[in-house]
């Protein structure tokens, strides 16, 4: 990530601030795909002599409500701070409350707002007026984005032609189209196991689809990892997650910081997604390990596919997943050419690290230059 230090003067100090912005926790409380390629979007700006700084929501119970409400009264907002992998974390329950204010002493040189459609945060984005980049990270996008023309400079981006499509017809506003950050060293390994891959059989990621195909191939096993930390459990969930239990070819474990030893025993990734995905990072990960991947072709999905895998119509019926998952461990050959194009697919130069780093140095030098120190 080449970036224009000279713009910068030695007693400027605030102007080396970023502010990343989420709308709900972050690392490790919260490891959704947002969260994650947050943390690696900051981890290439600290690499670049920037402070990086998050403002996120906080998840707990009665108890730590309690506590942080004891906190807040006493030390202020956004008083939860910790140091993570060198970025400082100031995490407040009653997220975005207090943002004006934590702007106000950061002054950060511009925001990166990571947004799912949070209409709260948003406002303290436009209110707070500065050099803005708002990362469209679901197809749900809040129409006081349109509020955005009235910002002094403010860019949208995307990780897909998907939402970028969206974008123009939800908002009427044109996004970049920058990938996840996906450091291969995290992703590639060696890949020697036999069982069907499944990260987080929320209903909404086709939970009860997974539960139907796992039933239906008992002579298979799959290994489900992970789930959304802040949703709580409801009828449907449970039965999800009560039905795989009950079967004795399904492996049930919690998220998992490091995939590479889960992708080893993996023959392949099942995604039979309901919900229209903004990118699909799992898929995108399990690619650079050469996964073939079985997916809906809900949202972006066909288009973070490609040629690394089949993409099914969600509402198909189960025998059509059954039947093409059979065909990968029944034909060689198939499996074979599949997981060749899984690697072809994540060597794309739109995924490589190098291509990726340059395109967010440009966004960051067309957020804060204009020829002189903003």
């Amino acid at each position: 990530m080449k970036i224009n230090k000279s713009a910068y003067t030695d007693n400027d100090i605030s102007n080396k601030n970023l502010l990343i912005v989420v709308p709900k926790s972050f690392l490790p409380q919260l490891t959704g795909g947002l969260e994650i390629s947050a943390n690696e979007i900051a981890q290439l700006c600290i690499k670049q002599s920037f402070d990086v700084h998050v403002a996120a929501g906080f998840l707990g119970g009665k108890v730590n409500q309690l506590f942080e409400r004891v906190r807040r009264k006493i030390f202020k907002a956004y008083s939860n701070t910790k140091i993570l992998n060198n970025v400082t974390v100031y995490n407040e329950l009653w997220h975005p409350t207090g943002l004006s204010q934590l702007i106000s002493k950061l002054k950060p040189q511009a925001i990166l707002f990571f947004t799912s459609g949070t209409d709260d945060v948003t406002q303290k984005i436009i209110e707070a007026n500065l050099p803005t980049a708002i990362f469209l990270c679901g197809v749900k996008m809040s129409q006081k984005l349109r509020l955005t023309s009235t910002m002094k400079k403010c860019e949208f981006v995307c990780d897909s032609s998907f939402i970028a499509m969206e974008a123009k017809r939800q908002l009427g506003v044109a996004a970049r189209k920058i990938n996840p950050v996906l450091p291969k060293e995290k992703y590639t390994t060696k890949v020697t196991g036999q069982k069907i891959l499944i990260v987080n059989p929320n209903p909404k990621k086709g939970g009860k689809a997974v539960l139907q195909i796992a039933k239906s191939l008992p002579h298979r096993d799959f290994l489900v990892v992970g789930g959304w930390q802040h949703e709580v459990a409801d009828n449907e969930i449970n039965a999800i997650e009560n039905g795989l239990k009950a079967l004795k070819n399904v492996e049930r474990l919690p998220n998992i910081e490091d995939m590479r030893p889960i992708f080893e025993q993996s023959y392949c990734l099942l995604m039979p997604c309901v919900v229209q995905e903004a990118y699909g990072r799992i898929a995108a990960e399990a690619q650079i390990a050469g996964l073939p991947v079985i997916a809906s072709t809900q949202g972006a999905l066909v288009e973070t596919v490609g040629e690394g895998g089949v993409t099914i119509d969600y509402l198909s019926p189960i025998k059509t997943w059954v039947s093409i998952l059979e065909s990968l461990f029944c034909d060689p050959s198939l499996y074979a050419e599949l997981s060749a194009l899984a690697k072809k697919e994540a060597n794309k130069e739109e995924r490589r690290t190098s291509y990726i780093n340059e395109q967010l140095a440009e966004l960051i030098d067309d957020l804060t230059y204009e020829g002189k120190v903003l």
